[in-house]
């Protein structure tokens, strides 16, 4: 697997979206569709990203912003 580093600009965000994934995949676990070890493995290879420096060694960076055209502009000037 890969590691995933998770950005936004509100920590809390993070910290959320990185809970609802741990959910979804509980609930996979739950109906049978994937193994309590290969959930614990997955989320053991997602972080987050404090700053958007720390995605400096990404290979691949997947940009979910607001359908802002200036502030995806921002986003991929500091990238």
């Amino acid at each position: 697997g890969y590691k995933v580093l998770v950005y936004d600009i509100s920590p809390e965000r993070i910290e959320k979206g990185i809970a609802t994934i741990s959910g979804n995949m509980a609930r996979q676990v739950g109906s049978g569709k994937l193994e309590e070890k290969l959930r614990n493995e997955a989320m053991a290879r997602i972080s987050s990203a404090p700053t958007m420096a720390d995605l400096a060694g990404a290979d691949l960076v997947i940009e979910a912003a607001t359908e802002d055209e200036t502030v995806k502009r921002k986003i991929y000037a500091q990238l």
